[in-house]
């Protein structure tokens, strides 16, 4: 097929699965399974009900295996078994409600403690920075959804701001049940203690110009983000529980990053923008 792909997961059997992407609603989206050494096509093509710009992603349980995919308004599943993909039809969630001009599609779920999270308004213009470039008028939503029953869902307006937009997901933490929403059109991020579906208590927010993959170590609590203060990217390091900032430290780029971090082997992590690749570490004795 013709299109841009993104995408490309290892399912437990080692079989790789991948999406193609269309962000204009002019087709359907469909996932392909590859085998992994020569990338020859193991099944027939899974037809997504609608065409899809996010991210997949892919749970594993102890009976059952499910690739999940955001839609350009609703998010679906397909199940994973016998080196096939079949959509799960008693689960999905339409969560594109208002018109257009107000809430744009999806990006990337995370599936975590039950729950799937993802966030909406990925529509944007972007130029050097994502501030100021959302499309959608409306604020970000954080979409939480059960399951076990995507009857079960919750939708959470973490700022409020107009023109909200993300193009990555939200970081979760099951241990201390905590959700970081952010809002990369108007340069915020939030922490918020999760109990259940759609009990949230406020933690914390700050004014931060967020907007890449970001990194949890989940035992130390450091939550690793970006910063883009509209000159130059930062790499900074903030404690999930309080926000309270432990570190920051300037790269050379010049354009806000968008895509993903990636930790390395002894309290470093390699930071990827359009034009600028950084390794940033914690110094001896710090």
């Amino acid at each position: 097929m013709s299109h841009p792909y993104n995408s490309l997961l290892a399912l437990s059997d080692g079989n790789l699965v991948m999406k193609n992407f269309v962000r204009d609603g002019s087709s359907r989206s469909y996932l392909s399974i590859l085998q992994p050494e020569r990338l020859d096509i193991v099944a027939s093509s899974a037809e997504v009900p609608e065409g899809s710009i996010a991210r997949i992603s892919s749970d594993r349980g102890a009976r059952s295996e499910f690739v999940y995919v955001c839609g350009d308004r609703s998010i679906f599943r397909f199940r994973y078994e016998n080196e096939r993909l079949t959509m799960d039809e008693n689960w999905r969630y339409r969560y594109r409600t208002l018109p257009p001009k107000e809430q744009s599609y999806a990006w990337d779920p995370v599936i975590a403690a039950g729950y799937v999270w993802f966030m909406d308004n990925g529509e944007s213009v972007f130029q050097r920075t994502l501030r100021g470039a959302g499309v959608a008028s409306g604020p970000l939503h954080l979409h939480q959804v059960s399951v076990t029953d995507a009857a079960g869902h919750d939708m959470l307006i973490p700022f409020g701001a107009s023109h909200g937009t993300i193009v990555n997901p939200p970081v979760i933490d099951p241990s201390r049940k905590i959700v970081i929403p952010f809002d990369s059109g108007n340069g915020r991020i939030a922490a918020f203690r999760f109990q259940g579906l759609g009990a949230y208590t406020p933690l914390w927010k700050r004014d931060l110009g967020t907007s890449n993959h970001f990194i949890l170590y989940a035992e130390s609590g450091e939550l690793v983000v970006n910063d883009f203060d509209g000159d130059t990217e930062h790499v900074v390091v903030l404690d999930i529980e309080t926000g309270s900032e432990l570190g920051r430290v300037r790269t050379p780029s010049a354009l806000q990053s968008l895509v993903f971090q990636s930790p390395g082997w002894n309290r470093d992590l390699y930071v990827c923008t359009f034009t600028t690749l950084t390794r940033a570490f914690v110094s001896s004795g710090t």
